[in-house]
């Protein structure tokens, strides 16, 4: 747990917001804040992300960058942006990148529109709901970084659309294993142990893990 998660942030301004009260733990142990934007809306914000830098306001900010967009068509006026842009870039170009393999070694590419114009990367984040706690996601994992196959999500979102996920059917539900442990509150060591031992899927998820004796 990290020591963020220890101190108290209720009356601290980060950016453009400004932190009333702590809510909720996540299932880490790390403390959710209500915050307020100047622009006056209420977000709920990880500690981290405000310590950190990674979110600045509830949204606003972003906007009001695009407002003001460079003209400059090499220049995305958005550093974390403009990070991503230059990473998939490189996962998809770069033979030396450690992500090639994953990547342009299986044929995925970024789409003309991106690849030789990062301003339209960038105007296309703003509008389609880019937050500085969102992370780029390909909705089908074996096409192109594109407009029509892209959109900005939460990294549990993410992993359970990556292809290291394992796919079951339980109770006419399909979907990856770690959705059916979030669903029935599971332990996730038990149920991959389980799978890997070539259980069937449903006494995997429905026989009782007996606990460990103490010494």
């Amino acid at each position: 747990m990290g020591a963020y998660n220890f101190k108290d942030l209720t009356g601290k301004k980060f950016y453009y917001l400004l932190v009333l009260n702590k809510t909720r733990k996540d299932k880490n142990g790390h403390w959710y804040w209500k915050c307020k934007c100047d622009c006056g809306n209420i977000k709920e914000i990880l500690g981290s992300h405000l310590i950190q830098g990674n979110v600045k306001s509830c949204g606003c900010y972003n906007s009001k960058r695009a407002s003001k967009f460079c003209k400059d068509k090499t220049i995305i006026p958005n550093k974390r942006i403009m990070y991503i842009w230059q990473s998939i870039k490189q996962r998809c170009y770069n033979q030396k990148s450690i992500s090639y393999k994953n990547y342009g070694a299986k044929g995925i590419k970024i789409c003309d529109e991106w690849k030789n114009n990062p301003k339209l990367f960038y105007t296309w984040s703003i509008k389609n709901g880019y937050r500085d706690d969102l992370t780029i996601d390909r909705i089908n994992s074996d096409k192109d970084y594109c407009p029509e196959n892209c959109r900005w999500v939460d990294w549990k979102t993410q992993m359970r659309n990556t292809n290291r996920n394992v796919i079951i059917t339980y109770k006419g539900e399909t979907n990856c294993v770690k959705y059916f442990i979030d669903k029935y509150n599971l332990n996730k060591f038990a149920i991959y142990s389980r799978l890997r031992k070539k259980w069937n899927v449903k006494d995997a998820i429905e026989k009782p893990v007996k606990e460990r004796r103490k010494k």
